[in-house]
């Protein structure tokens, strides 16, 4: 029994459907925004219940990640008035960050929600002859493969977007006057129930 990536030139919802004969899928590697992630199943499940999975799994972790986010915010507006952000650097840099760490997170719940391509790569295992017969897929862009046996940690690396690396930043927040950072983090604060509103009812209880 063999392992291998395969990196698809493909959007996710349209992940091919991969058959019996093509081995089973066993982990998708997702990036968005600057975030990374790496989904795993341990059953067999079709290519499409495996998107569902992880796209639902992808967009807990950001709304639980956006609540904790939004609780620094109101704790930092609370604590440190319009007047003090702008005076101190300190103070300064810690609300850029908080308010940085906020766009990037409702940058990749838009992707989420919005079906967007998310997943750069897949593992599938299989026999040999199934992973060869589907490397021979027009989609597969690149692709590396590892005998199970000989537990080889598969170096990932070179399947990675070109952005994986780059530290995201929101534009619009770095020409962002240091005085216009409190009413910002006011305005983050207002908008969170609309986005857990507009989340599955399983998500809005969060």
């Amino acid at each position: 029994m063999t392992a291998g990536s395969a990196r698809r030139r493909i959007a996710d919802p349209g992940t091919p459907p991969l058959t019996g004969r093509d081995g089973a899928v066993r982990a998708v590697f997702i990036w968005m925004s600057g975030l990374s992630a790496t989904h795993r199943v341990d059953e067999d499940l079709s290519v499409e219940e495996i998107i569902e999975s992880a796209r639902t799994q992808t967009e807990t972790f950001i709304l639980n990640s956006i609540q904790a986010n939004n609780m620094h915010i109101e704790q930092f507006a609370h604590s440190y008035s319009s007047e003090k952000i702008a005076s101190s650097e300190s103070l300064e840099t810690q609300a850029r960050s908080l308010l940085n760490i906020r766009s990037q997170l409702e940058s990749a719940l838009s992707i989420v929600r919005n079906d967007n391509p998310m997943i750069y790569g897949v593992e599938v295992t299989g026999e040999q002859s199934s992973l060869s017969r589907l490397r021979l897929d027009k989609s597969i862009v690149k692709s590396i493969s590892a005998s199970l046996s000989n537990s080889i940690s598969i170096d990932k690396s070179s399947f990675k977007p070109e952005l994986y690396k780059e530290e995201y930043i929101d534009i619009s927040l770095s020409g962002a006057e240091s005085s216009e950072l409190h009413s910002r983090m006011r305005e983050k604060i207002s908008r969170s129930p609309n986005l857990f509103h507009m989340a599955p009812n399983k998500f809005r209880d969060l």
